[in-house]
């Protein structure tokens, strides 16, 4: 096979994260070419990429070891070539050849079947997974729901949740569908790392859901589980309407977190047209004072993880920003105009010497 070395690079580039370092089957340490296609596997998420040019006759495995050679090679066509036991890699005065595994001994790789099919633009379906992903719950600690993004379409709209106990960020977009799935964090972000263009079609089984567009295919095992009431949690009046400047909100939690410790709760203090950013530890006691665009008839103190409270305003690319708050114990909500991405984030138990 003749090839360009920046398709090639590129391709691997996209793949070799889901390579797994160490596993008991040595052949998924590699990257199978098969039938025109390149795909990588780790058995809970499977990558296929269509590469151009490749004959459909042509298979080998590309091993691990070979990935540095071909990201530095210099820029032109290279030649490769590969049997059950070894792959050569050719260029112009360059020539190597590597041990790899046999082509059929790659795991069989799941196909999705569903009848009920959910089809969306790439750019906006990575646009809500992006807008989501930072409140799914990391890969210590929590239980297993709280690790995975819920996709969830009924009612006339595709539902994007993300919670990690702390924050929850729900995107939506009109759709007339039925589908409810549960994808590891990992998949997300694998997913967010493709160039994936055009329609995408996302399907789903018991076990598994695939996301395939005309030049990638993504099977990725689901979280098992009930996902929590994410509507209901941001139901009822929520209280006072505040517009905030988000920039200037990120600038002194920053400051004012900068003084204490990381863990050391952040106070909002509204009064009247200004909120005072407040922190207090037994080295600092901070107090930095905003004027806001709209004030608050009577006054209140609410206080945040400086962390998670910036996390929640990150979210969001618009700069104005309104918050919406029932009490020191309530959730505090955050919405912007002209978009339907909301996030909700826990407050902390303020101590008697925070005021």
């Amino acid at each position: 096979m003749r090839i360009q070395k920046e398709i090639l690079a590129a391709k691997i580039s996209r793949l070799k994260a889901i390579v797994p370092k160490q596993t008991t089957m040595a052949v998924m340490q590699g990257i199978l070419i098969s039938d025109g296609w390149m795909t990588a596997t780790n058995m809970e998420l499977t990558v296929k990429t269509i590469l151009d040019g490749a004959d459909p006759g042509e298979r080998m495995i590309i091993p691990a070891d070979a990935f540095d050679l071909i990201a530095n090679l210099p820029g032109g066509v290279l030649e490769l070539t590969g049997n059950k036991d070894s792959i050569r890699i050719c260029m112009d005065s360059i020539e190597n050849e590597f041990s790899t595994f046999d082509p059929d001994q790659f795991p069989f790789s799941h196909t999705t079947e569903s009848d009920s099919v959910v089809t969306l633009e790439a750019d906006e379906l990575m646009e809500h997974l992006a807008n989501v992903l930072w409140a799914v719950g990391k890969k210590d600690g929590g239980n297993s729901v709280m690790k995975a993004l819920c996709i969830d379409c009924r009612d006339g709209e595709a539902n994007f949740i993300g919670l990690d106990g702390h924050s929850i960020a729900w995107d939506r977009t009109p759709y007339r569908g039925s589908m409810t799935m549960l994808i590891p964090r990992e998949s997300v972000e694998t997913l967010l790392k493709l160039d994936m263009k055009g329609s995408v079609e996302i399907a789903q089984d018991r076990l598994h859901s695939s996301f395939k567009c005309k030049d990638y295919i993504v099977e990725t095992r689901l979280t098992d589980g009930e996902f929590y009431d994410y509507k209901k949690m941001f139901a009822g009046e929520n209280g006072k309407e505040i517009s905030i400047d988000r920039k200037t909100m990120i600038d002194a939690i920053k400051r004012a977190s900068s003084c204490a410790p990381k863990s050391t709760a952040l106070v909002l203090s509204f009064t009247g047209p200004t909120v005072t950013i407040k922190i207090d530890s037994p080295k600092s006691k901070y107090k930095e004072c905003l004027l806001l665009d709209d004030g608050t008839e009577e006054d209140f103190e609410i206080a945040f993880n400086p962390t998670i409270l910036e996390n929640n305003l990150r979210a969001f690319r618009s700069e104005k920003l309104v918050m919406k708050i029932d009490g020191p114990k309530k959730p505090m909500i955050l919405q912007a105009g002209g978009t339907e991405l909301t996030t909700l984030a826990l407050p902390v138990l303020m101590h008697s010497g925070s005021k």
